[in-house]
């Protein structure tokens, strides 16, 4: 049976493939960087997150993908992503922030699809996330999966 990757380094809609994946036992690994799961980095943070951010804390997770099938990838790193897209006066930093965090991200990401390649059939990528993937040399299927921007 194929198995495939849905990998994206914030999270986007990419856990609704995840669990549509599931549903047909065709996913191998969710792979993202900020996402709750047991000894997770925002888990062990989250008694202390206040108010609306902890309501958007909570709703990184889903019930029905294991935490077993999800792999962080530079957790610490999606979260000062997370925090610098937030918090005003550091906005300004989250575009090179958000292209340093990427590159690392495709970076281990690669490494890990390349070391288990016999078992993955290919990987869902996400918008300008897959650029970098693009241009690697790796011998795998992958499809793109582009969002839609609404036009006034």
């Amino acid at each position: 049976m194929k198995k495939f990757v849905v990998a994206h380094p914030a999270q986007q809609h990419s856990y609704k493939i995840a669990e549509a994946l599931i549903e047909k036992e065709m996913l191998f690994k969710y792979i993202t960087s900020v996402y709750l799961k047991k000894g997770s980095i925002l888990n062990k943070l989250l008694n202390i997150i206040p108010g609306e951010n902890k309501l958007r804390a909570k709703g990184r997770h889903s019930d029905k993908i294991c935490d077993e099938e999800v792999l962080l990838i530079n957790e610490f790193s999606g979260l000062l992503l997370l925090i610098l897209q937030r918090v005003k006066f550091l906005k300004h930093l989250y575009k090179k922030y958000w292209d340093f965090h990427n590159k690392k991200f495709n970076k281990k990401l690669i490494k890990y699809i390349n070391s288990n390649i016999d078992e993955i059939s290919g990987v869902i990528i996400f918008d300008k996330v897959s650029v970098v993937f693009f241009n690697k040399q790796i011998n795998i299927s992958i499809i793109q999966n582009m969002s839609s921007h609404t036009v006034d």
